[in-house]
């Protein structure tokens, strides 16, 4: 696995589900799905956890106990992903089905 689609998540119940029926539809799934919660105080984890109780894929979801802020939350990410290459997705965002399949396959052809 080289890529990891990071989602940070705050208040996003609104959006979230459409945001993950859009990653699940992606011709490419082999990453590292990681959604951090920045301490979300609505719906958002449960949503979260109910689809893929529906929906089986592998996950990773870390919570923090307090908010910390986007620009934090993006900043964990990328210390705490194992992959040579991230990709982050807003929890309100939504992925043309061979967006991820495209970006991947570019920046691994260029080889600067």
């Amino acid at each position: 696995m080289q890529l990891s689609l990071i989602i940070c998540l705050y208040n996003s119940e609104r959006y979230i589900t459409e945001t993950l029926q859009s990653v699940m539809q992606q011709t490419m799934q082999d990453f590292h799905l990681l959604i951090v919660n920045d301490c979300s105080t609505d719906k958002s984890i449960e949503i979260v956890k109910q689809f893929f109780a529906k929906n089986q894929r592998q996950y990773e979801l870390v919570s923090f106990k307090q908010n910390q802020g986007i620009g934090y939350a993006r900043h964990f990410a990328e210390r705490h992903a194992t992959t040579p290459y991230l990709m982050f997705l807003d929890a309100d965002d939504i992925l043309k089905p061979d967006a991820i399949e495209n970006m991947y396959r570019k920046i691994t052809s260029d080889k600067d």
